[in-house]
């Protein structure tokens, strides 16, 4: 997005789309999830509520030698 706004760039995806972050994010910019959310309405068009962070972690079982 900063790429985008760097160049005057916006779009209007509208409330039809969304956006889907799997985290990290947060480490680009020093923002909270509702700047983050801000953000994206503003280059993107998409409403906060369409704006999905989630983060998982799997430990998966190693075989017992």
């Amino acid at each position: 997005m900063e790429k985008l706004k760097r160049e005057g760039k916006n779009f209007d995806f509208g409330d039809h789309s969304g956006v889907a972050t799997g985290g990290g994010w947060k480490g680009l910019k020093n923002m909270t999830p509702e700047e983050f959310r801000n953000e994206v309405n503003k280059v993107l068009g998409i409403p906060g509520k369409f704006v999905l962070d989630d983060y998982s972690m799997v430990e998966p079982k190693l075989p017992e030698n």
